[in-house]
């Protein structure tokens, strides 16, 4: 990883670059009002030295041209989950007075514990000089974003949002103090200022910059994604800021002071134990996950029942376009149940029975580029579309629930798939072991496959899915195998067999693909013969086996009966459990 340091005389320094990842255990304590959040939670770890980085900053005029809009483009990000932080150890050149820090930061946290640190120096909880903070912004309990100093005496100026920040989407945050004003920009427009009447940050402490925690002290994790953190020794114009943020901080020629610059581009991280023992992994940076070999459990949510956020026999997952939404199919429930990514009960819609937005058997979903889901209604042999409100749209299948034959009628319907460009839908007409292609208004196109083993053929085929390239995917409980097409659906290469190998599947029925490409199995491995222990299973996407996880059990990290799944863009991987009624998060960690 480089990182860029430097300040306005063009020094170069080295900067040893510390990472942390603690097992924690939580302690409350209330030490301090901010704002209203006086929640803390206190750990205890230690810090590994890992990497040593060096780069220079030049200097370089501003570009004239300046816009107010900007997005997050860039890749890899640090992804923090509320256990860990980065450190960036104390040297004269972070020790600062006048100020500026920016960073893009994204959160979709419901509710947070307390205050959670993007970046600071200092710290929170000590009115004592050269342990007061720095410099630092944060998010309050409720979603804002509040930024300021302390000086040596404890005195606290702040700013803050009016508006909420953790909707899961990227802001560009930057907290800027020019030795009286202290002012807050996101997403390029100014927020909130402070008049300070001169006062001065105590810069006399030798705490670490740290991003994801409370410098000073071992708490107030942040859990979510950073990236691109600039600090600079002065406080930015209001022309500079938006030229930091139009030019998407990137690719800024605004390095006059500038004295800290961390894009993340590679990272390892060192994970420390309680008592101090550690044990090296990859960092979860970015989209690292395309090779990760390594999930961990980190949310699990549901339970047996009707009740909001309770499954009987939980089916296919899939997420909106921005992922603020995940939609899950409650089978037996005769419903659709939304969450956010951490398992917090937005809303549902649909109920068992045979009328328009009602469901017998609801099995597989997808959401298309416009935000609309379309579901394979099993039972009722017909699949459904809906607004993203579960507002009934349009059906597509026979209307006398029976099963057919029929070119564009169903005989169970398991899932299906909406084409990038919103033009074509593929149905897994599973007991007609075929593909069914229709256009968005539910028109026939035509039928692909028959019955058989041979490439191209289906036997009990149960999802479709498509690849960045637009390649289509199929699996068939009855060949036990993953077949891959081109655009056109002629077969490329197929793998699996029925069994218990890594390249061997038992029962399996669902799968997904990531960003990369790569593709995900779930199998159950519940058939006589077959080894018993559901397991998930990686491979790229040419079938070459990378990992696989799970065992047998109700514990979190195990499996009843992994049914579907999705994948988010940071590489989580959810996990549906029809036996287990439950939804599982796994992170990558290596």
């Amino acid at each position: 990883m480089k990182y860029n340091i430097g300040n306005c005389i063009g020094l170069t320094f080295l900067v040893p670059i510390f990472f942390i990842l603690m097992n924690i255990s939580y302690g409350y304590s209330l030490e301090r009002d901010i704002q209203n959040d006086t929640s803390t939670i206190e750990i205890k770890g230690s810090n590994n030295s890992i990497s040593e980085s060096i780069a220079t900053i030049s200097n370089n005029s501003i570009s004239e041209s300046i816009s107010t809009t900007a997005s997050y483009n860039f890749e890899p990000f640090l992804l923090l989950n509320g256990t860990e932080y980065q450190d960036i150890p104390h040297n004269d050149t972070l020790s600062l007075q006048n100020f500026t820090v920016a960073s893009w930061i994204k959160n979709n946290q419901s509710t947070l514990p307390g205050p959670a640190i993007l970046v600071n120096k200092g710290g929170f909880n000590s009115d004592e000089e050269g342990k007061n903070m720095n410099y630092g912004f944060w998010f309050s309990s409720n979603g804002i974003i509040q930024g300021g100093f302390e000086t040596k005496s404890g005195e606290y100026f702040a700013v803050n949002s009016t508006e909420k920040y953790n909707d899961g989407k990227w802001h560009f945050v930057l907290l800027a103090y020019d030795g009286n004003l202290l002012k807050l920009d996101i997403d390029g427009k100014e927020v909130s200022t402070k008049i300070t009447g001169g006062a001065l940050p105590d810069n006399t402490g030798t705490q670490p910059l740290r991003i994801g925690a409370n410098s000073l002290e071992e708490d107030k994790f942040f859990n979510g994604a950073l990236d691109e953190v600039r600090i600079w020794n002065r406080g930015l114009s209001d022309e500079e800021i938006k030229q930091v943020y139009s030019n998407n901080a990137n690719n800024t020629k605004i390095k006059n002071g500038q004295v800290i610059h961390l894009d993340f581009s590679t990272t390892n991280v060192t994970e420390a134990a309680t008592m101090g023992s550690s044990v090296t992994e990859a960092a979860t940076v970015g989209p690292s996950f395309k090779d990760a070999t390594k999930y961990k459990v980190v949310k699990v949510w549901g339970g047996a029942g009707t009740e909001d956020g309770k499954f009987l026999r939980p089916h296919d997952l899939d997420f909106n376009n921005d992922e603020s939404i995940l939609y899950a199919v409650d089978r037996d429930g005769g419903r659709i149940q939304a969450f956010d990514k951490e398992g917090n009960f937005l809303f549902s819609f649909g109920k068992n029975g045979q009328g328009d937005g009602e469901f017998s058997v609801p099995y597989g979903l997808d959401v298309d580029k416009e935000g609309n889901l379309w579901v394979a209604d099993r039972a009722n042999h017909r699949v459904q579309k809906f607004d993203s409100q579960g507002n009934f749209i349009l059906k597509i299948g026979g209307d006398d629930f029976k099963k057919s034959a029929e070119p564009g009628k169903f005989d169970n319907p398991r899932h299906v798939r909406v084409d990038p460009d919103n033009k074509y839908v593929y149905v897994a007409d599973s007991k007609n072991n075929r593909v069914q292609q229709f256009d968005t208004n539910g028109k026939f196109i035509k039928v692909i496959g028959k019955l058989g083993d041979k490439p191209g053929e289906f036997n009990l085929v149960t999802t479709i899915e498509i690849d960045p390239e637009g390649n289509f995917f199929t699996t068939e409980r009855g060949n036990e195998r993953i077949q891959k097409f081109d655009k056109d659906w002629k077969p490329i290469l197929m793998w699996g067999s029925k069994g218990s190998g890594d390249s061997q599947f038992c029962h399996s029925e669902h799968f997904a693909i990531d960003k990369y490409g790569n593709v995900y199995m779930n199998d159950p491995q519940s058939d006589p013969g077959c080894s018993q222990i559901p397991v998930v299973k990686k491979y790229d996407n040419n079938g070459k086996f990378i990992t696989k996880w799970g065992s047998l059990g109700k514990e979190p990290g195990q499996f009843g009966d992994p049914e579907h799944m999705a994948i988010d863009s940071e590489g989580n991987v959810y996990i549906s459990d029809r036996k287990n009624d439950n939804i599982q998060k796994f992170a990558p960690i290596s």
